[in-house]
C-alpha cells in the first residue's frame, strides 16, 4: 500500500473528530459513529504500522474523545462490559497498549494547544511532528520551529529531529520545575532525577523520541493514576 496517498481511514478518522465535537449529536450517535471508524481501522491488520502521521494524529483524537467524554463504555460489543478499563478496551479496539494509547492522545491534545494543524503534520511527517510537539508551548513557538524546519538542509528530517532533541535535552538538564518549587534532600533529589531519567528512557522506547522533564513528570503522573484507577475503581472521580 502507497502510505502516501488519502487512505478511507485517514477521512473516517478526520470525519468522525468534528463528529465528536458537535453539540446536537447524541452520545449514542456519536459512540456509533466511532465504532463505524474502528472496524474500518482493523479491516486492515496493518493499518497502524503503514499509517501516515496524520492517521496517528487523528487517532490520538479520537481516542482522547473515546476516553475524556466516557464515550469509549457505549461503544456496541467492545465497551459494553462494565469491568473493562480503558486500557483494555484500547487494546481490543486498537491493539494497541495504553501506554500508547495515552501518548498518541497526549500529543493530539498538546497539537490542539499549540496551534499544530494537520496539513502541517502531512507536510513535514509524523516523527518531525511528535518532536515539535515536545519543545513548542504555543502557537509561535509551533510557527518558529516550523520555519527552523523550512531552513534546515537536506535531510531536513535528520537534522530537525538532532535540532529538537538537542533543544529537548537542553530542557530537560535545565529545566526541573519540582527542583524549583520544592527543596529536597540529596537523596531525594539523587531519586528524581534516577526517576526522571528512567521514564525518559521508557518514553523513548514507546514513541522513539527525546523528552523534556515535564513531559517525563506528566508521564510518571499518568502511569501511577492509571495504576490506581486499576486497584481502586471507586476512587476514580476523585483523581
Amino acid at each position: 500500500m502507497d502510505s502516501s496517498l488519502p487512505q478511507p481511514h485517514d477521512e473516517g478518522l478526520l470525519f468522525v473528530l468534528d463528529f465528536l465535537r458537535r453539540e446536537d449529536v447524541s452520545d449514542e450517535e456519536k459512540a456509533m459513529q466511532c465504532k463505524q471508524v474502528i472496524d474500518l481501522l482493523m479491516t486492515r491488520v496493518n493499518v497502524l504500522k503503514e499509517a501516515r502521521g496524520i492517521t496517528h494524529f487523528a487517532l490520538g483524537g479520537l481516542i482522547h474523545g473515546l476516553k475524556y467524554g466516557e464515550l469509549w463504555r457505549k461503544i456496541p460489543d467492545l465497551g459494553s462490559k462494565e469491568w473493562w478499563q480503558f486500557g483494555d478496551f484500547c487494546q481490543a479496539a486498537f491493539r494497541m497498549t495504553p501506554q500508547k494509547a495515552n501518548a498518541l492522545a497526549r500529543i493530539w491534545e498538546k497539537s490542539q494547544k499549540i496551534g499544530l494543524a494537520p496539513e502541517e503534520i502531512e507536510r513535514i511527517g509524523w516523527n518531525c511532528s511528535q518532536q515539535l510537539i515536545r519543545v513548542a508551548d504555543d502557537p509561535k513557538e509551533t510557527q518558529q520551529w516550523l520555519d527552523t524546519y523550512d531552513s534546515l538542509p537536506v535531510p531536513k528530517k535528520e537534522n530537525f529531529i538532532a535540532k529538537v532533541q538537542e533543544t529537548a535535552g537542553k530542557q530537560r538538564r535545565d529545566e526541573s520545575l519540582i527542583h524549583k518549587t520544592v527543596v529536597l534532600t540529596p537523596d531525594e533529589a539523587k531519586f528524581y532525577d534516577e526517576t526522571i531519567e528512567a521514564a525518559a528512557l521508557d518514553m523513548g522506547k514507546i514513541l522513539g523520541v527525546t523528552t523534556a522533564s515535564r513531559e517525563c513528570v506528566a508521564y510518571i503522573f499518568a502511569q501511577w493514576r492509571m495504576f490506581v484507577n486499576q486497584k481502586h475503581p471507586e476512587w476514580r472521580e476523585k483523581l
